[in-house]
């Protein structure tokens, strides 16, 4: 039994310590939720499904408290397709769809389009302080569902924001070769979202009720997120990444309608805040290809959902 413990101490431990050509240099396609540092070349295509397992299960109020609340199971289907214009500038498509389901109700839902523009400032160079830095442009168009909605359904049937929104993110990254058998990658975006105003009828994401008939404005909304991956070998890397979103309140002009009650409906949302881990294990087939998994959960919140979710991810680059 001990020889048995040694033997399999061994083969676990082995790849931390296995040595790497001196011009190795590791892939990192991505922490599971940060956008990759550098722009797709001319020519190439950046192929990236993802498939996230969620359930919703609980709310935090305005003093930072959860509260458990119905579960609400979601399977979306994820898929980014990304290349490159010139050496500077590349376009992204993101399209979207999920499977939801709660109380006995079930929705298949089409979700927002994004389209993005990368443009790359900086690129990487080794044993030196300059690290990639891209700066990501584009906007989600609103052709996924979020008025109307059937109010037995807990909104599981809503999909979408309704708002044209526009983006601006700067993505930075840093490969450290302090350990040279182990290096690591430091990856930090910084997003900022300006929502444009919209209409709503009925219920929908923002409130609403029987009648309800007006014009929302979504405050901005910021994101922090950081990635942090540390190689093992030339297969094998861990990850993680600190996700901090923060969301303006939403205002409301119109009539709001009626509640299921029978009491004026409420439209409108206040300013929210949520913090969230997604620690991931990826294996590189090669430096064109990937699979990443991992768990992404909410650790804290205000006025926002607690959710856990299983999040795989595959990268293939033509």
């Amino acid at each position: 039994m001990k020889s048995l413990s040694v033997a399999l101490l061994a083969l676990f431990f082995t790849p931390l310590f296995s040595d790497l050509e001196p011009d190795y240099k590791p892939i990192y396609a991505g922490t599971l939720l940060n956008f990759y540092s550098q722009n797709a070349a001319p020519g190439r295509l950046v192929f990236e499904p993802y498939i996230f397992a969620t359930r919703y299960h609980g709310f935090y109020n305005k003093d930072w408290k959860k509260k458990n609340t119905k579960n609400v199971d979601e399977i979306e289907l994820f898929l980014s397709l990304e290349t490159g214009i010139n050496d500077f500038i590349d376009i992204n498509l993101v399209v979207a769809g999920f499977y939801s389901h709660v109380d006995g109700f079930s929705s298949w839902r089409y979700e927002d389009t994004w389209a993005l523009l990368g443009f790359q400032i900086l690129s990487d160079i080794k044993d030196s302080w300059v690290p990639d830095f891209r700066i990501v442009v584009g906007q989600t168009y609103p052709t996924g569902k979020f008025d109307q909605l059937n109010p037995g359904k807990l909104q599981s049937d809503a999909s979408g924001t309704g708002s044209v929104t526009t983006y601006l993110i700067g993505v930075w990254q840093k490969i450290f070769y302090t350990f040279p058998n182990h290096p690591f990658n430091i990856n930090l975006n910084i997003w900022s979202l300006f929502p444009n105003e919209l209409s709503v009828r009925g219920f929908s994401i923002y409130g609403g009720g029987f009648n309800t008939n007006g014009r929302v404005n979504p405050g901005m909304q910021y994101v922090a997120s950081l990635g942090i991956e540390v190689t093992l070998d030339k297969h094998w890397e861990v990850g993680t990444n600190i996700f901090y979103e923060h969301n303006n309140s939403v205002s409301f002009k119109g009539n709001s309608g009626t509640a299921l009650d029978g009491t004026p409906a409420k439209v409108g949302l206040p300013s929210s805040e949520q913090l969230s881990l997604a620690p991931s294990l990826e294996y590189n087939f090669s430096q064109n290809m990937s699979l990443a998994g991992g768990v992404w959960f909410t650790v804290a919140g205000r006025n926002s959902s607690a959710f856990t979710s299983a999040v795989l991810e595959y990268f293939y680059y033509f």
